[in-house]
């Protein structure tokens, strides 16, 4: 979505793409959040809004997020 571009006036800095040339990646990594709107009036399907939204998450590695899968699997292969 280029609007949250920062050479569109967004909060996401770019460059241009070393490879791609043409294409902007941005220069931090970003991540794709979802979330919930508490108040129906906000929710507008059509039209992309710009604004703020405060994630409070813990940190965890690749490794320990795997371990868990696996072992939530191997629990309910033994049926507990």
């Amino acid at each position: 979505m280029p609007y949250f571009q920062s050479i569109y006036g967004g909060g996401i800095a770019v460059e241009e793409s070393e490879n791609n040339k043409g294409k902007m990646k941005p220069i931090e990594a970003v991540y794709q959040v979802r979330f919930l709107v508490e108040e129906d009036s906000l929710l507008i399907t059509d039209k992309a809004l710009r604004g703020t939204i405060h994630v409070v998450a813990a940190a965890e590695s690749f490794g320990i997020r795997a371990f868990r899968q696996i072992a939530k699997v191997f629990l309910q292969e033994l049926g507990l």
